[in-house]
């Protein structure tokens, strides 16, 4: 029996305390709106020289994030296609989509340092 379910004076307020009660909201939830679309000015468009910039400083041989896709990927996709990565941003700039998976990322850290080395992050 839901706790108070004989104090209602509606079958909507019942109905309401009866999904309260079997279904407490998540605070961890996140909440849908609707994708709205934002037309970019060129000056906040990642072109296909940043692009170049940042794989540039990516190592293929580093292991891959979260997504499984590792820089050599990119950078293949990069050669081939230049300008596939900057629409791809662009796009979800627009939309002001943030997938998960670019939102998470690993860090390792080495235990190869020298006694008494400090780290500032």
């Amino acid at each position: 029996m839901v706790p108070g379910g004989h104090a209602h004076s509606s079958a909507s307020s019942l109905n309401e305390s009866i999904i309260q009660h079997f279904f407490p909201p998540n605070p961890l939830l996140v909440t849908l709106r609707p994708p709205v679309f934002v037309k970019l000015e060129e000056k906040e468009e990642v072109d296909v020289s940043e692009v170049s910039q940042a794989l540039q400083k990516c190592s293929n041989n580093s292991a891959p994030g979260p997504d499984q896709v590792s820089y050599g990927v990119w950078k293949g996709i990069h050669t081939d296609k230049r300008h596939v990565i900057s629409k791809l941003i662009n796009h979800l700039l627009s939309w002001s989509i943030h997938p998960p998976s670019l939102k998470d990322s690993l860090g390792i850290l080495l235990s190869s340092l020298a006694k008494g080395t400090t780290i500032r992050l």
